[in-house]
């Protein structure tokens, strides 16, 4: 849990200012491939995947990991699709570039 509530902690503060509840494109933003950022596109996600994951298992029980790890696993893809139609409509090429260059949540794997 503690390794993935770090991982989000540093997303969120990468983004600083462009982190916002709502998915929105700023007057003035800039697409952040920096820290986190230059290996996946959703670092924060994957840091709650893992904190949610830790938490499911604290309860050493399959069932309780599966009511509370797959919600968040479904609704963090959901998102992301979301996220990422609003950054290639705001960003273009330089979002699908970036998209090649990175996965979404696990360096090399997905």
């Amino acid at each position: 849990m503690v390794v993935g509530i770090g991982v989000r902690y540093l997303a969120i503060h990468t983004l600083r200012k462009y982190f916002t509840g709502k998915v929105r494109i700023l007057e003035d933003h800039r697409l952040v491939r920096s820290g986190l950022y230059q290996h996946v596109r959703h670092p924060g996600y994957a840091g709650a995947l893992v904190a949610h994951f830790g938490f499911g298992l604290t309860f050493s029980s399959w069932l309780s990991l599966l009511l509370i790890f797959c919600p968040v696993v479904l609704a963090a893809l959901y998102r992301m699709q979301i996220e990422e139609e609003a950054l290639k409509d705001a960003f273009g090429q330089e979002y699908l570039d970036y998209m090649k260059r990175t996965r979404r949540l696990l360096p090399g794997i997905y």
